[in-house]
């Protein structure tokens, strides 16, 4: 892998890994404002988080990316080499839930989990289903105490309170801060293009994911909206659908309880959906080993039936038969010799199949 494949992440605790995926513009620390208030406070869990910088964005070069594809295979490369075969969880945020999807389909059969926030559905704004802004809660006192400049902000926001307000700015602070560390005239070159601002490859193909999955949206959301997201529920066949209904499309604002609680219900799923794969795992391993074995003895018992009188039945030697026997006949002394140390192999050969067998599968 080429140094301007590389992508930056601040990888947090040890366990299950966990990939973030950030929303256009911003980073991994931005995810890591609203998620690890959670994940540091969870008990009977051990999650190694992996905040990645997606290129061009946080501290990760834009190198020779020109396309979400290729944006994509550099994420798609980090994935391959930090995480490697483990198994892990998958958070994407936006169109960093966008990318996700398309790990799902790659990584399938190592992702126990994933969490799809505010998921950016279709890439082309004019394709979305985005309802008109309309204020939800106003406060004319508050408006008319505002200066010019405040309000101009201000009558775009959802809930216009003085506490949402301040909860709304400083999300906007911290978004600012993200977008003044991305390479944003060439990121916007890829951002303005329908045809560099998609995936070519076609993402249904995700349909019938069964581990545990939460697609949380906003009402309000007035980037992507939330009906394009409807049809993700029949491809993940484990998916919670929220729709808050003070959502937007910068969430949690205000909503950071109800918001806990949906990521902890997911974490708790996961685990559950864990356990009950290492307990199908260790059946399934069972039932080979013991329909191994029985094949291995039939296969004994088949070989011991077509043995001389003098072998037992179960595969070994039956010594009184070989005492029997007259000790000047040589050559059917040597001949026995062979049979019983091919009886003995074949009892070694099969513990040793056995063995060596499923420790593979483990």
């Amino acid at each position: 892998m080429s140094p301007n494949s590389l992508l930056h992440a601040q990888i947090i605790g040890e366990g299950t890994p966990v990939l973030f995926v950030h929303g256009w513009l911003l980073n991994g620390a931005t995810e890591a404002l609203d998620f690890e208030p959670i994940f540091t406070t969870l008990t009977g869990f051990n999650f190694k988080r992996i905040y990645v910088d997606l290129p061009g964005m946080g501290q990760s070069p834009l190198g020779d990316v020109t396309d979400l594809d290729s944006m994509y295979e550099r994420l798609r490369d980090f994935v391959q080499t930090v995480i490697g075969n483990a198994r892990f969880l998958l958070v994407g945020s936006s169109c960093g839930a966008y990318l996700c999807r398309a790990l799902v389909h790659d990584f399938s059969g190592q992702i126990d989990g994933v969490l799809l926030r505010v998921p950016m559905v279709k890439p082309d704004n004019a394709e979305r289903d985005v309802d008109e802004f309309r204020v939800l809660v106003g406060d004319g006192a508050y408006m008319g105490s505002l200066s010019p400049v405040d309000a101009s902000w201000v009558k775009d926001i959802l809930i216009q309170t003085p506490a949402y307000t301040d909860l709304m700015r400083r999300r906007m602070d911290m978004a600012r801060a993200a977008v003044a560390m991305c390479e944003g005239e060439m990121l916007a070159q890829i951002r303005n293009d329908t045809s560099r601002y998609c995936l070519s490859r076609p993402l249904d193909d995700e349909r019938g994911f069964p581990a545990p999955t939460l697609i949380l949206c906003g009402r309000h959301d007035g980037v992507v909206g939330w009906r394009d997201a409807l049809g993700l529920v029949e491809k993940y066949l484990r998916a919670s659908f929220v729709v808050l209904d003070r959502g937007v499309h910068a969430m949690p604002v205000d909503e950071g309880d109800v918001f806990e609680a949906l990521v902890r219900d997911w974490l708790a799923r996961v685990q559950e959906w864990q356990a009950a794969r290492v307990r199908a795992s260790t059946t399934a391993i069972d039932r080979m080993k013991h329909d191994f074995m029985k094949r291995c003895l039939a296969h004994l018992h088949a070989r011991a039936a077509r043995a001389p009188s003098w072998l037992h039945p179960n595969g070994f030697l039956h010594w009184d038969g070989l005492k029997q026997r007259p000790s000047s006949h040589a050559t059917e002394r040597q001949s026995m010799h062979r049979r019983r140390s091919r009886a003995w192999n074949l009892v070694g050969t099969s513990q040793m199949l056995e063995r060596d067998h499923f420790e593979c599968l483990l």
